[in-house]
């Protein structure tokens, strides 16, 4: 860890995230593009609320659904903000996942077998995500 008089590099910061926060991460900033981008005027909930209400209902959720939840999160931010500057996104991509993908996505991690196989490297298992 550096001192408070150095700051470190942006690849050792990014280096010491963990995958829920990764997963959080990506989820904030899906929400907050997609809030700003498609406010809705017949509610004057926030942006803030609206995470708040999500997170609430992910916490209730089965560790599957969150890591089903988690893994379409993580794969959504990269498609979109992986190689793209925001402005060459199109409007309409950014969205979060629905019930059905979430559903379907539980449905493939049943196939893919026990996580450890190598099967699916992008499989997040810590049990942190969204609590």
């Amino acid at each position: 860890m550096g001192s408070r008089d150095h700051l470190r590099p942006a690849n050792q910061i990014l280096g010491a995230y963990t995958s829920t926060m990764k997963v959080r991460l990506a989820y904030i900033r899906l929400e907050v593009v997609h809030h700003y981008l498609n406010p809705d005027p017949a509610t004057n909930l926030s942006q803030w609320d609206i995470i708040d209400r999500r997170l609430e209902f992910l916490r209730r959720q089965s560790l599957n659904y969150k890591q089903a939840y988690a893994r379409l999160i993580i794969k959504t931010d990269r498609e979109l903000f992986g190689d793209f500057e925001f402005r060459d996104i199109p409007r309409d991509a950014i969205v979060l996942p629905s019930e059905s993908q979430v559903q379907q996505e539980i449905g493939a991690a049943n196939h893919v077998g026990p996580v450890g196989n190598g099967a699916n490297e992008t499989m997040v298992v810590d049990q942190d995500v969204f609590m």
